[in-house]
């Protein structure tokens, strides 16, 4: 089974590792929530995962997104919207 996520699913990962929520997720990649639960769905699968927490830890077992404190790289998000 293959292990590796488009970019997309590493930026959900990253903030999964950050504690959002599903909604804040959606809300900072400006995508649905819907569409959040499917990347999750995707990653698990992916990484043979049993639950989020656990893709969170072999995300960073394997390399997929960094350790805090080990590195300073921060999920890429797309430039944030104005709501005026």
């Amino acid at each position: 089974m293959s292990t590796s996520l488009t970019p997309r699913r590493v930026t959900v990962l990253a903030l999964m590792a950050q504690g959002h929520t599903d909604k804040q997720i959606a809300r900072l990649l400006v995508i649905s929530e819907r569409t959040v639960r499917a990347h999750i769905i995707a990653i698990e699968h992916a990484l043979q995962a049993t639950n989020r927490a656990h893709a969170v830890a072999i995300g960073f077992e394997r390399g997929h997104i960094p350790i805090p404190g080990e590195a300073r790289a921060e999920a890429r998000l797309p430039p944030q919207r104005s709501d005026h």
